[in-house]
């Protein structure tokens, strides 16, 4: 009851055995279509997911190469295993021939014949019996070491027998060592290859965010200055009217993809402060001035790309970033609604959307407080 117990039945080591060579095609077949990716077309998300896949390949395959290593190594202990036994059993039956040679020998010199007329010219019956059976005795030990002898063969083909398969599958493993160590770096390769571009790419991105977080903080010199230069105000609390009356910058039901504070890339992982709220758009929908007031930039600027900075009071701005074309200049003076430009992926941005800032006295505050 306990084997039955402890041994699985052979259907459902088949099963089990079916259930791996699955995952393992499929887990092959991702990683095949992923080394195939168009790094020029693909998407970061994309790169971040061939990278998975074919790490997952490559786990698998380190699997295969250290299975298969250990199949080796034990099959190489069976073959050390078996040659003892060959050179035991080959010992032993050197032994036993020694034996039965020395009987022959015996034989031929006529030890039979005379222990036969011995018997025949014992004194007595009883004596000649207990000769007979001395006889008898060594009859037998001769028949038991011709019979060990074989049984000693016999064991010694077995041996050999085994000590051959050992060594073929010390070889067979080889072999699969070999095939498995080349697809294992193929899969590597792939990784490596995969990885960099991902490395690049965070790189690239990284050194774009510092370039924005310096144009953002730039940017709150920048507008003060031009406040101070058009609208003759300086630093200072804004008054309750220049904070209130805004309206959203897009027309049409409104989707907020990324929110004011803090924000964790979603592929690389940084953490970055957003100093606005990006709105979902399409490419070249119109935009509109959140709030009245006068234009202090219509033009580029760094990572924001084509950019709008409306000065819509003493101490408050509005920012407009990544627009497909600007319809306003610099000194337009704009009502709440005029149409200001377009909704773009210019700059640092990785689709269409417009970026909206609301700033007080240069620093970036959280747009949603503002707008309805």
């Amino acid at each position: 009851m306990l084997t039955a117990v402890l041994v699985s039945p052979s259907w459902a080591q088949d099963s089990i055995k079916d259930a791996r060579q699955k995952r393992e095609s499929a887990v092959n077949a991702q990683a095949n279509a992923a080394a195939q990716i168009n790094l020029l077309k693909a998407q970061d998300a994309d790169v971040a997911d061939a990278v998975a896949q074919v790490g997952l390949a490559v786990a698998a395959q380190q699997a295969k190469v250290e299975a298969a290593q250990q199949g080796l190594a034990d099959a190489e202990q069976q073959v050390t295993a078996q040659n003892a036994l060959v050179a035991d059993a080959q010992n032993r039956i050197t032994a036993v021939r020694a034996q039965v040679g020395d009987l022959l020998v015996e034989d031929y010199m006529g030890r039979s014949a005379e222990d036969a007329t011995s018997i025949l010219r014992a004194p007595s019956l009883v004596e000649g019996l207990q000769k007979a059976a001395l006889l008898d005795a060594v009859s037998t030990d001769r028949r038991k070491l011709t019979s060990s002898l074989r049984g000693l063969q016999a064991d010694l083909d077995a041996a050999l027998r085994a000590a051959t398969a050992a060594v073929d599958q010390a070889q067979h493993y080889r072999e699969e060592i070999a095939t498995e160590l080349d697809a294992l770096k193929a899969r590597q390769a792939d990784q490596q290859r995969l990885r960099a571009e991902l490395e690049r790419r965070i790189a690239d991105w990284r050194k774009k965010q510092d370039q924005l977080a310096k144009d953002s903080a730039n940017l709150g010199a920048f507008i003060l200055r031009e406040q101070a230069k058009i609208l003759g105000v300086t630093a200072g609390a804004p008054s309750a009217a220049s904070v209130q009356g805004f309206i959203m910058p897009l027309k049409g039901k409104i989707t907020i993809s990324s929110g004011f504070g803090m924000r964790k890339h979603p592929i690389y992982g940084d953490v970055r402060m957003h100093t606005g709220v990006d709105l979902d758009a399409r490419q070249g929908e119109p935009v509109v001035a959140a709030k009245e007031g006068k234009v202090i930039l219509a033009g580029v600027y760094g990572g924001y790309g084509n950019c709008i900075i409306i000065a819509n009071g003493p101490q408050v701005a509005t920012l407009y970033g990544h627009l497909s074309s600007i319809d306003v200049a610099v000194g337009n003076t704009i009502n709440k609604g005029d149409f200001i430009g377009r909704v773009g992926m210019t700059g640092v941005a990785t689709g269409p959307h417009l970026h909206f800032e609301v700033r007080i006295n240069g620093d970036p505050k959280d747009p949603m407080l503002f707008l309805p």
